[in-house]
C-alpha cells in the first residue's frame, strides 16, 4: 500500500491555468513565503523569485491525481489537476538563538498550491528545492521588458526566463 501511494503516476494533463489564476497563484504564494518576515526571529527576507515550474507541476499532478492520499484528504481528480507547482527563491536571515532554522541565506522552496473555494490559492504542501546557479550569478543589466540579463561570459548572455531551466544563451557581435 506504501508502494501504491509513493509510486501512483498517472497520465494526466494538469489544468490549463488562464493568465488571471496564473497571476492569482503566484501572488498568493508570494504572500504566503512572505510571512516569513512577520515571524520574531526573521532579521531579514527578501523575495527574489517566484514561478509556476510547469514540470514540477505534471510531476506532481500525476503522482498525486487519483491516489489513496488525496482521496483520504477528500481531493477529487478535477481538484488534483489544478494543483500547481511554484518555485521561489528568496534570502532570509535568523535569530538563531530565537529559532533552530537551517534556513539562511539563498533559499528555494516549492509551494504546492490548490484553488480554494473563495477563489484564493492555499498551500496543500511544500519542500524545500534547489537553489539554481542561474540565481547564484551578478546581475549584469535590464532588458526594455525589465528581464533580468545576467553575465554568462565574455561571448554571451543569459536572460532569465518565466521557467529557471528554460534559458537562452543570446550571443552578440562582437
Amino acid at each position: 500500500e506504501a508502494w501504491s501511494l509513493l509510486f501512483n503516476y498517472h497520465v494526466c494533463q494538469p489544468a490549463e491555468l488562464t493568465a488571471e489564476e496564473q497571476g492569482a497563484v503566484l501572488d498568493d504564494a508570494s504572500t504566503y513565503i512572505r510571512k516569513k518576515d512577520d515571524h520574531e526571529a526573521c532579521l531579514s527576507f527578501d523575495l527574489i523569485s517566484a514561478s509556476i515550474d510547469s514540470y514540477e507541476t505534471w510531476r506532481v499532478v500525476n503522482m498525486y491525481t487519483d491516489s489513496e492520499l488525496a482521496a483520504k484528504r477528500g481531493y477529487d481528480h478535477d481538484t488534483m489537476t489544478h494543483l500547481t507547482a511554484v518555485h521561489v527563491i528568496y534570502d532570509v536571515s535568523w535569530d538563531h538563538t530565537k529559532v533552530p532554522t537551517d534556513e539562511e541565506g539563498r533559499c528555494g522552496m516549492y509551494l504546492y498550491m490548490l484553488p480554494g473555494e473563495d477563489g484564493k490559492w492555499f498551500v496543500w504542501d511544500s519542500m524545500t528545492a534547489k537553489v539554481p546557479e542561474l540565481y547564484e550569478m551578478v546581475v549584469d543589466s535590464l532588458t526594455a521588458d525589465n528581464q533580468v540579463v545576467l553575465q554568462l561570459n565574455d561571448s554571451g548572455y543569459i536572460t532569465e526566463q518565466d521557467d529557471y531551466w528554460r534559458y537562452r544563451v543570446e550571443h552578440y557581435p562582437e
